[in-house]
Parts: C-alpha cells; structure tokens; sequence
C-alpha cells in the first residue's frame, strides 16, 4: 500500500530532477507523531520534498492543495473536494477490491496497481495536460456537484442522509 506509493514517488523524484514534492502530514511537528513522521520523510526523500505539518487553525490541507499542479492520495476525501475544484488529482487504491476508490468511475485520476511505468505516466499524463479534460471537469464536477447555496459539507450530508442502503444517524 503506502510503502509501494512512497517507493514510486521516491523513483520518480530521482528520474525527474525538475520535479520537487510537498507533503501534508498527519501530525503536529510538535507531537511525538509528527517528530517521527518528519524524521522518517526527511531521511528517505532528503531536500527532494518539503514537508508541511499539520495545522488546522492555518488550514495547511487546503492550501497545500491549492498550491499545487498535481495531488496524489490515498483515501482522502479533501483530495475529491480538490477534484471538484479542478484540481489535478491521482488518486492510490492498491487495494484488490479497490475499497478506497470502488465508488468512483475509473479514469485518469485512478491508480489501482503498483506499477512504476504506469504511475510516471498518469503524474506526467495530468503534468502535462495530456488527459481527455472534456470527461476529467465533467466527472469533477459531478464529484462535488457544486451548489454557490450550500456548502460541500452540507451537500454531502443532505446525499448521506437521503441514502436508504446508509443506517440513519441518531439525533
């Protein structure tokens, strides 16, 4: 899973010296977690990535996402609102019964296989804008089925809550 992904981006980092990475951590630098996750990204990827701890007072998810050409996740439901924003997202589903990405159509912003060759060519597909854009902003689109009166979370829990197959949230 994880270990595969972090392999490929390291092998591509290394073949592809103009291309540079940010992660989003999970934790705090401040906290033990955020320590070890520091140490452990910095000792394998050097000066090749810049890493962002997390911040939610500065929104440090968000705007690493704005601020970057392509996104690359694995089970993240800010990468799918970042599709429907247009973003450039690939999206890491190893699982063989593709759990993390199951519900969403198959395309260019789904990786299910851990393949080197075919991972350089979706990042380099989405860098250079060699993907079919007509399917790509129609399926972000329909990903957030954006709404200028509600906001995504509120969307989000008015299609969750009208789902009959979900059980109900007690109040």
């Amino acid at each position: 899973g994880i270990a595969s992904i972090i392999i490929m981006i390291k092998q591509t980092l290394q073949d592809n010296k103009n291309l540079s990475g940010v992660f989003l951590c999970k934790n705090s630098f401040e906290f033990e977690d955020g320590k070890n996750e520091f140490e452990y990204y910095k000792s394998y990827f050097g000066d090749r990535v810049t890493l962002v701890p997390q911040d939610k007072n500065r929104y440090s998810t968000y705007y690493g996402m704005d601020q970057s050409k392509v996104i690359l996740s694995i089970n993240s439901t800010a990468a799918i609102e970042a599709f429907g924003w247009g973003k450039k997202v690939l999206l890491y589903d190893p699982t063989p019964e593709l759990y993390l990405s199951g519900d969403y159509k198959a395309g260019d912003w789904i990786l299910t296989e851990n393949d080197y060759n075919l991972f350089t060519e979706k990042i380099n597909c989405l860098l250079n804008g060699t993907f079919n854009t007509k399917i790509f902003k129609e399926y972000s689109q329909y990903c957030m089925k954006y709404s200028g009166k509600k906001s995504a979370f509120m969307k989000m829990q008015e299609v969750l809550m009208s789902n009959p197959n979900l059980p109900k949230r007690k109040r």
